[in-house]
């Protein structure tokens, strides 16, 4: 996912209402001072997946920290060369109290696929019981809608052009699949080959 991505979501007044209700319930409880927009902040609420996975082991490594600050940039408005991302920002305080925010923001994630999949959703849900093939997957997400096929690369691939099994912990797959249940992808048959291919290391 990109700025673009997020630009488009923000879009959607029910979207925008949305962000902007938790963005000023996130800066009154738990990061008072924080100047943030709302677009970059619906770009944080979209690394809550990443942080949450690279928690699971207890602590960040200096490599995820590299990924999810890459991740943050992909996000934000991009015009931050010369000071500090907000995003970035952001996503120290979130980092402190992920326990306190982890439902609120996947269930906005959830929402925003919700609005922009349409039929996508149920479609995940009817045919989750269907293992598929290399060629189903492929015929799959073509079909499948736009923003639920990029929040998946986002999900699992660290360079969405290159798609390869990812390296994870128990305790980190564990985690996707609790992101994945609060999101409402887990029965998706796209989600559960990509699920099913990673390697635990």
């Amino acid at each position: 996912m990109t700025e673009n991505d997020i630009r488009i979501l923000m879009e959607d007044e029910s979207i925008r209402q949305k962000v902007h209700q938790l963005k000023s319930e996130f800066i009154r409880k738990s990061a008072s001072g924080l100047d943030v927009n709302d677009h970059d902040f619906l770009g944080l609420v979209f690394l809550t997946p990443m942080i949450l996975m690279a928690l699971a082991n207890d602590e960040i490594s200096l490599s995820e920290e590299w990924e999810l600050n890459k991740k943050a940039r992909m996000l934000s408005t991009g015009r931050y060369f010369f000071e500090p991302d907000p995003v970035i920002l952001s996503m120290k305080f979130l980092i402190k109290r992920i326990g306190h925010w982890k439902k609120k923001f996947l269930e906005l994630i959830r929402y925003c696929l919700e609005v922009h999949s349409g039929n996508g959703m149920a479609f995940s849900a009817k045919r989750g019981k269907k293992e598929l093939t290399h060629v189903d997957l492929s015929k799959e997400v073509l079909d499948a809608p736009y923003f639920f096929v990029r929040f998946i690369a986002f999900l699992f691939f660290t360079d969405e052009n290159e798609i390869k099994p990812r390296k994870v912990s128990t305790k980190e797959k564990n985690e996707i699949l609790e992101i994945a249940k609060i999101i409402g992808i887990s029965e998706s048959p796209v989600f559960l080959k990509f699920f099913k291919e990673l390697i635990i290391y």
